[in-house]
């Protein structure tokens, strides 16, 4: 008897699911890993370190494959940039909270479309830049009218606000080795990490010595610390894989509708009060973010003027002496008139302008 199979697309469906709850839970966590003190009470690079090393290890079980060294030099600025990331990503809610963290963190769509104008071959269209500049709106007006329990501390901002960037850098690289490359995702992940730990103990040793020092490496670690680095392990698989299956701007639209998640969480959890002004800036953020991703499917079509002149063009470069214009066939329709079958699309699915979310 066979067995029933899980359709693809369900099984693609879960997959963005699993990774949109781990993306909107991730800042919670890291904020309940604090145990309701001030500051996070274990070195916070350690963490990212430790992730790493699961990763390297697991990645290389699972592809039955050893890393070489050459693949770790040419993935060595994403592990690089992705220490600091990580490192600077928990380090931040010593000062702010995590939905304004979250909100922050979506200024990477923005870079990431810039970036890809300047870097890849996939420019943004008109539209997506006018969703670009709405978001970039949403997210200052946020920052601005959002008062949490963290605050708006502009050290909190400023360490966000570098570690977007260095994600953002790292994703970009990434693309464009991940479609010129056929390493499967388990090495491509361990290799990844193997360039991460070198430079996350580099950060421990020169900002956290004293703490060292005082407790060790791995002082002040809980089931709640152990749980952050098994999110984060997954989190960075499944990023992984969807920017090898589609790109890093679907990876970041999952990441800009987990922000209402983020924020959702925390009110719940520690019986906040809901902002009206803020819940409706995060749903101006969604739409436009929205907007951005259909965006990428449109296409700008000549005016009447543009058509008319063009028509204008070609019956005076044809030589009509002697010759009768043809008239249009009734079972065909008129160029300069749309078509009545409904089967015929104005903008036909190719390739190049169909997004798969």
């Amino acid at each position: 008897s066979q067995h029933a199979m899980i359709p693809h697309e369900v099984v693609i469906t879960i997959g963005i699911l699993v990774f949109f709850g781990l993306v909107a839970f991730q800042p919670m966590l890291a904020d309940l890993t604090k145990d309701r003190a001030g500051d996070i009470p274990y070195i916070e690079s350690t963490v990212v370190c430790a992730e790493a090393i699961v990763s390297c290890v697991l990645g290389q079980a699972i592809s039955r494959r050893r890393i070489s060294c050459k693949d770790v030099l040419r993935y060595l600025p994403v592990g690089l940039l992705r220490a600091v990331e990580d490192t600077l990503s928990l380090v931040c809610l010593n000062y702010i909270d995590p939905s304004l963290y979250a909100v922050l963190a979506q200024f990477r769509l923005v870079l990431t479309g810039i970036s890809s104008r300047i870097f890849l071959k996939e420019h943004p269209n008109k539209l997506q830049f006018e969703a670009m500049g709405t978001i970039t709106m949403s997210l200052v007006a946020f920052t601005v009218s959002y008062h949490g329990f963290g605050g708006g501390d502009k050290l909190g901002i400023l360490l966000a606000s570098v570690a977007v960037l260095c994600k953002v850098t790292a994703s970009v690289y990434l693309e464009r080795q991940v479609k010129s490359d056929d390493m499967p995702v388990p090495l491509q992940s361990a290799t990844i990490s193997c360039g991460t730990i070198v430079p996350a103990l580099a950060y421990t040793f020169a900002f956290d010595m004293d703490q060292v020092r005082d407790q060790g490496l791995w002082g002040g670690w809980s089931l709640l610390t152990l749980a952050l680095l098994a999110l984060l392990l997954a989190k960075h698989w499944l990023g992984n894989v969807i920017v090898k299956r589609w790109s890093a701007v679907v990876k970041y639209v999952i990441h800009a509708a987990a922000v209402a998640g983020t924020y959702a969480l925390q009110r719940i959890w520690y019986g906040l009060s809901w902002s009206l002004v803020s819940c409706m800036l995060l749903g101006i953020l969604m739409l436009a973010v929205y907007s951005f991703a259909e965006g990428k499917r449109w296409q700008p079509t000549a005016s009447a003027s543009e058509a008319s002149l063009g028509e204008k063009k070609s019956s005076a470069s044809e030589p009509t002496v002697g010759r009768e214009k043809p008239t249009a066939s009734a079972s065909e329709p008129s160029a300069s008139q749309p078509s009545c079958d409904p089967n015929l699309k104005a903008f036909p699915e190719t390739s190049e302008n169909k997004l798969e979310v």
